[in-house]
C-alpha cells in the first residue's frame, strides 16, 4: 500500500474500505455534530464526514481513528504492535 501523504488520501482509503460515512444534510456545529458523533462511536460506527456544516465553509471529519481497523489503515500496523515498539524503543534509549 502506498504511503498516506495527506488527509484526502486517507479519506479516499476509508471510503474504499467502507469506513467513512458522508453526511450531506445541513448540520449545526454547535452540539449537533458532537451528538451524532457520540451515537456513532457508541455503536462502533465509521468515521464521519460532514460536508454541509451550517455557517462554515469547511467540512468536518470525526472518528478517524475510532477503531483498530482504521488505525491499521492509517499507520499500516496493529496498534498494540506499534505501542509495544515505542515502549521498547524508549526502554533502550532512556538510561
Amino acid at each position: 500500500m502506498k504511503p498516506i501523504l495527506n488527509l484526502r488520501d486517507f479519506l479516499d482509503i476509508l471510503r474504499r474500505e467502507n469506513e467513512l460515512l458522508t453526511i450531506d444534510v445541513p448540520v449545526d456545529p454547535y452540539l449537533e455534530i458532537a451528538e451524532i458523533h457520540r451515537r456513532v462511536i457508541g455503536r462502533g460506527g465509521p468515521a464521519l464526514l460532514f460536508t454541509n456544516v451550517k455557517n462554515s465553509s469547511f467540512p468536518v471529519v470525526t472518528n478517524l481513528f475510532g477503531c483498530d481497523r482504521r488505525l491499521e489503515l492509517a499507520f499500516g500496523r496493529r496498534p498494540l504492535d506499534f505501542v509495544r515498539d515505542l515502549v521498547n524503543l524508549a526502554e533502550h534509549l532512556l538510561p
